[in-house]
């Protein structure tokens, strides 16, 4: 997935992302798209535009883990999205806890697993991936790898996997 990005064994240089010097219209990111018809070959949606995915670049954007914002856009339209930030810190202390007892995980909680990392939807797209490759026999290419999950051997996912992928699309 593009600009998808997490520390791992294969990518240990990645650093924190870049942030600006203020913020504001004028301190922002400008993209302009040529939605041109000729690139309609293949439309996921019936619809004329684009859609852009906002999302955390240290998340994985899957919707269905709620990391990812979906925003369309019609032909010849000019919008401006805002994004509010909210931070939720706990106090240090509460590590101290079991994770049964806090029932939450902090970035370093099994550490070994993510890479140091540990982001909630790193958990459900890990489950996602696991419930793939175990019903379906493939791993799907557009997802993270997960070295403790031994699928290396398996092939990726196919035509030939559609009628499983689908009929297992919510586990």
């Amino acid at each position: 997935t593009y600009n998808y990005v997490k520390v791992t064994d294969l990518n240990p240089e990645v650093t924190q992302p870049k942030t600006p010097d203020g913020v504001g219209p004028e301190m922002g990111l400008t993209v302009l798209l040529n939605l041109s018809y000729a690139d309609y070959f293949y439309p996921l949606k019936n619809s004329v535009g684009a859609t852009v995915l906002i999302f955390d670049p240290f998340e994985f954007p899957d919707s269905a883990t709620g990391a990812v914002r979906e925003v369309p856009i019609e032909r010849s339209q000019e919008i401006r999205i805002t994004l509010n930030v909210k931070t939720k810190i706990a106090d240090p202390e509460v590590q101290r806890y079991s994770i049964e007892k806090r029932e939450c995980m902090f970035p370093t909680d099994l550490s070994k697993e993510y890479n140091g990392n540990y982001i909630f939807g790193d958990c459900l797209v890990k489950c996602k991936l696991r419930s793939i490759t175990a019903l379906c026999k493939c791993k799907p290419y557009n997802m993270p790898t997960y070295p403790d999950l031994n699928i290396d051997d398996l092939p990726f996912c196919s035509l030939a996997n559609i009628e499983c992928l689908n009929k297992y699309r919510i586990k």
